[in-house]
């Protein structure tokens, strides 16, 4: 959004600058107004690249990147950045909480070991949405046991489902993602407000420019659920809302 102002603010002094030049206006100078024109194209590139930077960080990519956790056939299938697949049996992860000083968070990392067994191939992270130590635990616990005792517990404490399977985020949902961080103090979230709705604007554009991910037939394959599976739900099972 900041960009788009800043690059807005530059065309509109071009242009005037260009009008300036074309009408000869004679209460400003030719030197004047390329001057006024250079300066503040010369102020506003920086700013503009660094947003642009942040921007194309997450545009122009994927929406989401998931991961698969399959207990039938114990495997985990990571959605990676570029767009490739990493499949990797459960029972050869390695599982660690990160805490991160940068972010202030704390991460549940899950990593891929070398046949030594004590070798890191790769690692991918599954995110903490809260931050804690606590709700860490609460999501390693979660996929824990789904994978090791079965699907009736997770099923029974997943109340929402985030709406990205299939589709991308509804603008409403990224607006209310920005208010969770400020959660448990009401009149943060409402002094914020106007600030998490300028930057939504950003997120959304990001995701209208981003490819929905899809995953190869043979993963799609492994993962298959029966029509009348009783521990399906996706986010068409939420409670019907606004930001929905």
């Amino acid at each position: 959004m900041i960009i788009l102002i800043l690059l807005q603010f530059v065309i509109s002094m071009g242009w005037i600058t260009i009008r300036d030049l074309i009408t000869k206006d004679p209460r400003i100078s030719n030197t004047t107004s390329i001057f006024l024109f250079l300066f503040i194209l010369a102020i506003s590139t920086p700013f503009i690249w660094i947003g642009w930077c942040i921007f194309s960080f997450d545009a122009f990519r994927y929406t989401h990147y998931p991961i698969r956790f399959n207990r039938r056939n114990r495997m985990v299938y990571v959605f990676r950045r570029d767009g490739t697949v990493l499949s990797t049996p459960w029972d050869g992860l390695f599982f660690t909480r990160v805490y991160n000083d940068t972010m202030s968070d704390w991460q549940l990392h899950a990593h891929v070991l070398e046949p030594d067994g004590v070798t890191v191939k790769e690692t991918f992270v599954i995110r903490n949405v809260s931050g804690t130590e606590e709700g860490l635990l609460e999501i390693w616990e979660h996929i824990r046991r789904f994978m090791e005792e079965g699907p009736e517990e997770a099923h029974a404490h997943t109340k929402y489902s985030l709406p990205l399977w299939d589709r991308r985020e509804p603008f409403w949902h990224g607006f209310m993602a920005f208010m969770a961080n400020m959660h448990g103090s009401l009149l943060m979230q409402v002094v914020l407000s106007p600030l998490f709705l300028i930057f939504n604007v950003g997120r959304y554009c990001a995701s209208r420019t981003s490819k929905i991910p899809v995953w190869p037939p043979e993963v799609e394959e492994a993962c298959a659920t029966e029509p009348d599976d009783p521990y399906y739900k996706d986010w068409r099972s939420n409670p019907k809302s606004f930001f929905g």
